[in-house]
């Protein structure tokens, strides 16, 4: 495993590359860092800044007609009316503020994978580090790596939890939590899954605590998403803390896919063998597509990222793979599977056919560790012969 002195220079090589693309996007291809939800998020944020709703602006400098949001959530474009709306940070500003987030990102994981293993740590903050895709989105007007950096925090605190079964850790692991939600709302069942975790893990143990501590977590989780549900509600009459989920699913998602189907491949087929099919090809582009770089319209960045990303691809997916076999075996490891396994569901089952390595971004944290542990495992029992 790599040392600790190595890691330095690693985090300077990474800082450097990270430094270099901010650099090339800001000066040479400064509109690929926004895409078509970039315009939304940017128009919604401002107008929560310069007029305190969350909404499009229908008239110019006109603060009485808005086109309310439901579809989006409002911490990322809280994000960005603050930075660019109120602190006028330009673009690029904001751009160097999500690389900060993402060297943070590392430094949680980082601390993490300490928590469970001290041989963990390096090679987990090595793999969020270099990941193109996670560089990829740092450079984006995209929700996406202020969602993982909050993701890693909870990660870290979560972790603490376990350890020291301290609640002050859970409930910074719940605050954490909601914000990583009202980001994007991806996670909102998260706070589920960890509830019925914590039963599951401390219930026989410590049953009183159990069901305390699960009680706390939940209320809490679901009591901090509750304002912006009741602002739907009286905006929209619905009970819903964003419609996100209902609309993707219903026109990209699993269910009921086959009755839409219109995949060349599979035309015709039976429906189980078209779900096997279909959910395998999605897991497939979840896990194993390379980001690309063509927003920055470089060939040769493009290409070099790509030819670096399959072997980097290939070399943390058996590093994760193996580490899934032993990581059963402690809390530590179901907590990292129940996370990897939660996103990878809420992905095929909500986009299917628009699953890729975009949706990979919030699995990273997890991954990375388990990934690290893998690979201990496999220089293990190399050593071993």
């Amino acid at each position: 495993m790599l040392k600790a002195p190595s890691l330095k220079a690693l985090v300077i090589l990474a800082v450097l590359i990270k430094l270099a693309l901010f650099s090339y996007v800001t000066l040479y291809a400064p509109e690929g860092r926004m895409e078509t939800d970039s315009h939304d998020y940017l128009e919604t944020g401002l107008t929560l800044a310069q007029h305190g709703v969350f909404a499009r602006n229908l008239e110019k400098n006109s603060a009485d007609k808005y086109d309310y949001e439901l579809f989006r959530t409002p911490g990322y474009p809280l994000f960005l009316g603050v930075l660019h709306g109120i602190l006028k940070l330009p673009l690029a500003g904001v751009i160097f503020v999500q690389i900060l987030l993402s060297l943070l990102t590392a430094l949680f994981v980082y601390k993490t994978a300490l928590l469970i293993d001290s041989r963990l740590g390096v090679l987990s903050a090595v793999i969020i580090l270099f990941d193109p895709n996670l560089t990829l989105h740092s450079l984006l007007i995209m929700t996406e790596c202020v969602f993982v950096f909050l993701l890693s925090a909870f990660l870290y605190t979560f972790v603490r939890y376990l350890r020291e079964e301290n609640l002050k850790w859970l409930m910074w692991s719940t605050v954490i939590l909601a914000a990583a939600t009202y980001v994007r709302p991806a996670s909102i069942y998260i706070g589920i899954a960890v509830g019925g975790f914590m039963l599951y893990t401390f219930l026989l143990k410590k049953p009183k605590q159990a069901v305390t501590h699960a009680l706390i977590f939940l209320i809490l989780a679901y009591g901090l998403l509750g304002p912006w549900t009741m602002r739907n509600y009286a905006r929209f009459k619905q009970i819903s803390f964003s419609n996100i989920a209902n609309a993707t699913i219903r026109a990209e998602g699993l269910i009921h896919s086959y009755a839409r189907n219109k995949d060349q491949f599979t035309q015709g087929w039976p429906p189980l063998p078209y779900y096997l099919s279909a959910t395998t090809r999605s897991l497939m582009s979840l896990y194993m597509r390379p980001a690309s770089f063509k927003y920055f319209n470089a060939r040769p960045l493009t290409a070099v990222m790509k030819i670096f990303d399959y072997p980097f691809l290939i070399f943390w997916f058996v590093g994760f793979c193996a580490g899934i076999l032993g990581a059963g075996k402690n809390v530590y490891g179901r907590f990292l599977l129940l996370l990897v396994l939660y996103f990878t569901v809420i992905s095929v089952v909500g986009t299917l056919w628009g699953t890729g390595y975009r949706f990979r971004v919030p699995m990273m944290p997890f991954i990375a560790v388990l990934a690290a542990w893998g690979w201990m495992a496999i220089s293990e029992r190399i050593k071993r012969g």
